[in-house]
C-alpha cells in the first residue's frame, strides 16, 4: 500500500508475484516492473491485482513493464470526497523511448480516466499587463492541461489534437493564418481584428471548414455543441512566444477524433512511432477490456499499430457500472492508507484523516523514551527495535539481526530486509544490488508479543506501543470476529519510498 507513488529509477526492479498493490500511481523512470519470474516446475502463473489511483508513465528511456493478472485504474483522489469526480485520471502514458509496455498477460484492464498534455506546468509566456493583452485574454499563466481521447497514450498523440492549420484565422471562409503553432504575436494581431470586426466574419477555429486529412469538417464531432472548442497554450522557446491551438473535445469527441485521425494518417503515425523503438502491446481480447478512452498497442518487430476502442461512452451501463465500482475502490483505498483496512465504515471520523503510523503507533510512549531512546525486545534470536530518533537511522539485518523496527523518524535499509518496518518517516532502499524486501510473520508475529530483554516492563511489544494494542489477533487465520480487530503480522506498508 502506497499512499503516494511508486517511483522506479534507473536499475531497480520492482517484482510482484502474487497479492494486492494499492497505490496513487506508478512512475517507471528507467527502471523495470515485472509480473514476479516462473520457476521450473511451477504450474501457476504470477498474477497480482493492480489497484492505481492515478496514471501508470513511463517517463525514461530504456523502461520495461510487464503486467499479469488485473489492473484496476480507477481514478481516485485520496484527499478528495469519496466517490467526487476528482483530478486523479487514470491512465497509462509512454514518454520515455527504447521502452516495453506489456500487458497482453491481463485477465482485466480497468482504466477509468484520460490522458491528457501536460502543458500547465511548461515554461508559460508572461504577457505585458495592459487592458489591450487582457482584453484579448493574453494574462499569462493560464495554460490549461489537454484533454486527449486515449487512456493508453504515448508522447505523439499530442500531434493529433492540435488544430488543423487550414481551420485556423479564417475571414469569409478564407483561410489567412493557416498554421500552428503560430507566434504570440500573429496572435495577438488576429484577436485584436477579430475582437474589432465590424462587417467581416473573423474565426480562430472555423469548425465549417473541411479537413483535408479527414474530408469533412470539424463540425461533424461537435454535433450541437456550441461551446468554444479550443484552447490555446503559449509557451517560450529559444527566446520566442509561441501559441499553439488545440481542439477542447469531451472525451467521446476526443476518442473517436482520434481513432478517424490514425485510420487517415496511418503511415504517419506508424514512422512517429518506429522513431522511439517502443513496444507497447496490448491484448486484443476486447471483453478483458474497460476504458474511458481508447488504447494505443504498437509492435514494434511488426510495425503494427492498433487502437482499441473506448468502451465506457458517455450514458453506457458499463461507464455507470464504473462510478459505482469506483466508489469503493476508493473507500478501500482511503482505508487502506488510514489504518490497512478495507472496511471503510469502521474507521472514526478523526482515524479517516490520520496515516496508517499515526492510527497504529501509540506516539505517546514513544516519546517517551526520549530523543534517541530505544527499547529493545528479542525472541529465538531475532530482534525488535522501537526507537524514537530524529536523524536518520540505519538497519542492516545481516549484522543486526532486526526483523522488526518502529522508528518515529527516516528509516534506511542497507541490503536485503525480511521483517516489518514502521516508520513515520520516509523509508529508504540504498543501492544495493539485488537487495529485496520481504515478509516474516513467523518472526514477525513472536517479536510483537515479546517483552523487553532489560526486564524493564511486563508488558509485552504490541501492548506498549500500539494503540489498542490488545485487540490485535496473532492467529494464523487471522478470524477476529471483529473488523476493527487485524492480524498485524498480515501488515506490511510502504509510505514515502525511494531508492537512492
Amino acid at each position: 500500500v502506497s499512499k503516494g507513488n511508486i517511483k522506479l529509477e534507473k536499475g531497480s526492479a520492482l517484482d510482484f508475484f502474487d497479492g494486492e498493490i494499492w497505490a496513487n500511481g506508478i512512475d517507471v523512470n528507467g527502471g523495470s516492473l515485472n509480473k514476479g519470474t516462473v520457476t521450473a516446475g511451477m504450474v501457476k502463473q504470477p498474477e497480482a491485482d493492480y489497484y492505481i489511483a492515478d496514471d501508470l508513465t513511463i517517463n525514461q528511456n530504456n523502461s520495461y513493464v510487464s503486467l499479469s493478472g488485473n489492473y484496476y485504474g480507477f481514478s481516485g483522489d485520496i484527499d478528495g470526497a469519496v466517490g467526487s469526480d476528482n483530478r486523479n485520471q487514470s491512465a497509462v502514458i509512454v514518454n520515455g523511448s527504447h521502452s516495453t509496455l506489456r500487458m497482453t498477460d491481463l485477465d482485466k484492464l480497468l482504466l477509468g480516466g484520460n490522458a491528457y498534455i501536460g502543458t500547465g506546468n511548461s515554461e508559460e509566456v508572461k504577457f505585458v499587463e495592459s487592458e489591450e493583452n487582457a482584453s484579448l485574454g493574453l494574462t499569462g499563466g493560464n495554460n490549461k492541461n489537454v484533454l486527449m481521447g486515449n487512456s493508453l497514450a504515448v508522447k505523439t498523440d499530442q500531434i493529433v489534437f492540435l488544430a488543423p492549420a487550414e481551420c485556423l484565422g479564417t475571414s469569409g471562409g478564407q483561410t489567412l493564418v493557416g498554421k500552428n503553432p503560430m507566434t504570440a504575436t500573429e496572435y495577438q494581431k488576429w484577436m485584436y481584428a477579430y475582437n474589432n470586426a465590424s462587417d467581416l466574419d473573423y474565426k480562430l477555429l472555423d469548425e465549417s471548414k473541411n479537413v483535408k486529412l479527414l474530408g469533412k469538417p470539424l463540425s461533424e464531432y461537435f454535433g450541437g455543441d456550441t461551446g468554444v472548442h479550443y484552447q490555446t497554450v503559449f509557451q517560450t522557446i529559444n527566446g520566442e512566444s509561441i501559441c499553439y491551438v488545440y481542439l477542447k473535445m469531451t472525451e467521446d469527441q476526443a476518442a473517436v477524433y482520434y481513432r478517424d485521425y490514425v485510420a487517415a494518417a496511418e503511415d504517419k503515425m506508424k514512422q512517429y512511432a518506429s522513431k522511439y523503438h517502443n513496444n507497447i502491446l496490448v491484448s486484443d481480447y476486447y471483453t478483458g477490456i474497460s476504458s474511458r478512452g481508447n488504447l494505443y498497442s504498437f509492435d514494434g518487430s511488426k510495425n503494427s499499430l492498433q487502437i482499441i476502442p473506448n468502451t465506457m461512452t458517455e450514458g453506457s451501463d458499463e461507464l455507470q457500472a464504473f462510478f459505482e465500482d469506483r466508489a469503493q475502490y476508493q473507500q478501500n483505498y482511503r482505508a487502506l492508507c488510514s489504518k490497512l483496512t478495507t472496511n471503510y465504515s469502521s474507521l472514526s471520523e478523526a482515524e479517516k484523516n490520520f496515516t496508517v503510523y499515526s492510527n497504529l503507533i501509540n506516539a505517546t510512549a514513544l516519546a517517551a523514551l526520549g530523543e534517541g531512546g530505544k527499547a529493545e525486545y528479542a525472541a529465538d534470536g531475532n530482534k525488535a527495535l522501537v526507537i524514537h530518533n530524529t536523524e536518520s537511522f540505519t538497519v542492516n539485518q545481516s549484522s543486526d539481526h532486526i526483523k522488526l523496527l518502529i522508528a518515529s523518524g527516516d528509516v534506511v535499509v542497507q541490503g536485503n530486509f525480511s521483517g516489518l518496518i514502521i516508520s513515520g518517516g520516509t523509508v529508504t532502499l540504498g543501492n544495493y544490488s539485488g537487495a529485496t524486501i520481504s515478509a516474516d510473520k513467523p518472526a514477525v508475529t513472536k517479536l510483537l508479543q515479546s517483552k523487553p530483554v532489560d526486564g524493564s516492563d511486563t508488558k509485552s511489544l504490541i501492548e506498549t506501543f500500539f494503540i489498542n494494542g490488545n485487540r490485535y489477533v496473532f492467529s494464523n487465520d487471522a478470524t477476529g470476529g471483529s473488523s476493527s480487530v487485524v492480524n498485524l503480522a498480515d501488515a506490511i506498508a510502504f509510505r514515502n519510498w525511494t531508492k537512492q
